[in-house]
């Protein structure tokens, strides 16, 4: 399924509004990136189920018609958010989308964010 151009041009207007992080705080960077999310169209056939992996909060993310073959292929997706920000839920529209393009599930993971955790605690959780 395409992305849709009203789609396309939300995502070129948030990423001319918010060209750079230099300046603002850890905190004001997330409230923008989740106002963001919000803002997008999302597909309406999302699954979510919620996973813990050892300390970790994770989700496996789907759409309609996948069926559960998590344990013979899946895809892996660490959000972006440049170590600083991010979540499943913030990045699960594009997991979706991933999924659908693929045809299984993707793993999505929330992995500990600066400045709370220091380097390398995200790569570890990686």
């Amino acid at each position: 399924m395409p992305t849709p151009i009203h789609q396309l041009e939300a995502i070129k207007t948030f990423l001319r509004q918010n060209r750079s992080p230099f300046g603002k705080s850890t905190e004001q960077i997330r409230s923008e990136m989740e106002e963001a999310a919000r803002q997008l169209p999302r597909r309406p056939d999302i699954k979510a189920e919620p996973v813990n992996i050892g300390k970790l909060y994770g989700e496996w993310v789907s759409t309609k018609g996948i069926t559960d073959v998590a344990a013979e292929r899946a895809f892996l997706y660490f959000h972006g958010g440049g170590f600083i920000a991010g979540t499943c839920e913030m990045y699960r529209d594009l997991a979706a989308r991933i999924s659908a393009a693929c045809g299984i599930q993707v793993l999505t993971v929330e992995y500990r964010l600066a400045p709370e955790h220091r380097y390398p605690a995200a790569n570890e959780d990686c």
